[in-house]
C-alpha cells in the first residue's frame, strides 16, 4: 500500500481492513445524523432535497460504492470471491476520489476557483493524488528506495544530543 510504501511500517497492511470498516461505520453514522438530527427522519423533504443538490447526488454514489466493500470485507467473502474479491476491491479508489468531490462540493465557496473553506477539501486531494500516483510501480520503486536511502544515512549520521562514552558522566567513586 502507498503508506507502507511511504512509511515503511509493516503493521500497516494489517490494518486496511479495520480502517476500512471504520470509514463505513463513520459514513453510516454521517448518514444518520443527517437523516435523524437533520431532516428528523422526514423522507419525503429528504429525498426533494437530496433531488435538488448534486453534493448529495455524489454523497449517495460515495455511499453506493462503500456499502460492497464493507459488506465484502470479512473473511468468508474473501474465500469465496478469490480474484474477484480484489477486483470489487478496487472500487475503494473511485470511492474515495467521489467522496472528496463530495465534501468539496458540500463546502461554501467555489471548488474550482478555490474560493471560501474549498482549502480542507484541497489538501484531501492531493494528499490522495500523491498516494494514488505511488500505486503506480515506477513511482512506488523510487520512494520506496529513497526511503531506505534516508533510513540508512540517518542510521550513520552522529546525532549531536548523543553523549560519547566517558564524557559528562559522573567521576568514579572512590
Amino acid at each position: 500500500t502507498p503508506l507502507y510504501t511511504l512509511t515503511g511500517y509493516r503493521d500497516l497492511p494489517n490494518r486496511r481492513r479495520a480502517v476500512g470498516l471504520y470509514a463505513f461505520i463513520y459514513v453510516c453514522l454521517h448518514l444518520l445524523v443527517f437523516f435523524g438530527l437533520d431532516y428528523d427522519f422526514n423522507w419525503y423533504e429528504t429525498w426533494s432535497l437530496i433531488i435538488g443538490k448534486v453534493y448529495l447526488w455524489v454523497g449517495v454514489v460515495a455511499v453506493l460504492l462503500l456499502i460492497p466493500l464493507a459488506v465484502t470485507s470479512f473473511d468468508y467473502f474473501i474465500r469465496k470471491m478469490a480474484r474477484n474479491w480484489k477486483r470489487l476491491h478496487w472500487l475503494v479508489y473511485p470511492a474515495v476520489v467521489v467522496s472528496i468531490l463530495h465534501y468539496g462540493l458540500s463546502q461554501k465557496g467555489d471548488l474550482f476557483t478555490l474560493r471560501g473553506n474549498e482549502t480542507r477539501p484541497f489538501f484531501w486531494l492531493m494528499l490522495t493524488s500523491v498516494l494514488l500516483a505511488m500505486r503506480i510501480p515506477v513511482v512506488r520503486r523510487w520512494v520506496s528506495g529513497t526511503r531506505r536511502k534516508l533510513v540508512v544515512y540517518f542510521r550513520h549520521v552522529p546525532h549531536a544530543n548523543k553523549v560519547e562514552a566517558g564524557r559528562n558522566s559522573l567521576p568514579p567513586e572512590s
